[in-house]
């Protein structure tokens, strides 16, 4: 037996155009294996390609061929065909809204990440300038230091050396490493 589905669309590949409809042929063999593997293939395939397209369904499997009811069984696989087809897109919409968020969440990670390494570098600059500056100032202030000296010394060099000197021990420790260093050698001095 052989029984015509009519669906209401512009295009449809390998179907037969007839006055703005498209008549594909099922063949039915056994209701639970072909028609619904044909019918659901069908739906899904062009529905997936071209949005939802069925609306109106015409000449449908009728029950005197199968159960001996008269219902319409093609008009049932056609809503179990869209409704599966809007259970599976609501799926794909919650996975790619997932997946957004999941994204977003992973941008702001990084950006949060990045001002906090910004920060940090900024504060490290800021000590680096001020440790400069602070070397600066204390190179700065012992050139006034040594021009003082200088100015007070008249320019002599050879005593402003001898003055630094004594000023800050260097002879002292000098006398102390060759006081220790005749020790060790432990010299036998008679007079």
């Amino acid at each position: 037996m052989e029984e015509s589905l009519v669906f209401t669309t512009s295009e449809i590949p390998d179907a037969e155009k007839i006055h703005g409809e498209i008549s594909v042929a099922s063949d039915v063999i056994d209701f639970k294996s072909d028609i619904t593997e044909v019918v659901d293939d069908r739906v899904v395939q062009l529905n997936s390609k071209r949005g939802v397209f069925m609306q109106t369904y015409i000449g449908g499997v009728s029950c005197p061929y199968i159960c001996g009811k008269h219902l319409d069984h093609g008009v049932l696989l056609v809503q179990e065909a869209n409704a599966e087809l809007y259970r599976k897109q609501n799926a794909g919409e919650v996975v790619l809204f997932e997946e957004e968020k999941t994204a977003e969440a992973q941008k702001m990670n990084a950006e949060a990440a990045l001002f906090a390494r910004q920060q940090a570098v900024a504060g490290e600059l800021f000590a680096k300038q001020k440790e400069a500056e602070g070397l600066m100032a204390v190179a700065h202030a012992q050139g006034v230091y040594v021009q003082t000296l200088l100015n007070v010394f008249a320019g002599n060099y050879v005593v402003m050396r001898d003055y630094l000197m004594i000023n800050n021990g260097v002879y002292q420790e000098i006398a102390k490493t060759n006081a220790r260093d005749v020790v060790g050698l432990k010299p036998n001095i008679s007079v």
